[in-house]
């Protein structure tokens, strides 16, 4: 891995981390009263409306892609190096187009690879990371 690219993974994982954290409150917003609060829409001037809706948009889209990767491969993430492959691979797929001159980068491709990124950090987060912290509660005294 060159430095480039550790930037760029470093700079894409800030975001994509705030993206997961979001996503997750998105899907558990049904299910808890203070996250439902916590996400709904506070908008103070026309500008936050248009940000709120983009937000919303992404998040669903992030979501199908969730639906559809779990359509194509149902079983679950096996571990933790199989996960983060499939999101440096996601990353990488995005940094080929980052490195291109602008005026050849194609955005659409760009979105929906963060797009990518994001559903499959909150894959891993929920079929990897979580039954972890839940077995280490339990054996937790």
């Amino acid at each position: 891995m060159t430095t480039a690219q550790l930037f760029i993974g470093v700079a894409i994982a800030i975001p994509a981390g705030l993206a997961l954290t979001g996503c997750l409150m998105w899907l558990f917003r049904d299910s808890d009263p203070e996250i439902a609060e916590a996400l709904a829409p506070k908008p103070s001037t026309t500008a936050d409306l248009g940000r709120s809706d983009r937000v919303d948009r992404f998040l669903l889209d992030i979501r199908t892609e969730l639906n559809r990767a779990h359509s194509l491969h149902p079983e679950p993430q096996p571990s933790f190096h199989h996960g983060y492959a499939i999101i440096a691979e996601e990353v990488d797929e995005l940094w080929e187009e980052v490195k291109k001159k602008s005026r050849d980068r194609d955005h659409e491709a760009m979105r929906a690879e963060l797009v990518q990124i994001a559903a499959m950090a909150t894959r891993m987060a929920i079929e990897v990371v979580e039954p972890k912290i839940t077995e280490t509660a339990a054996k937790t005294p």
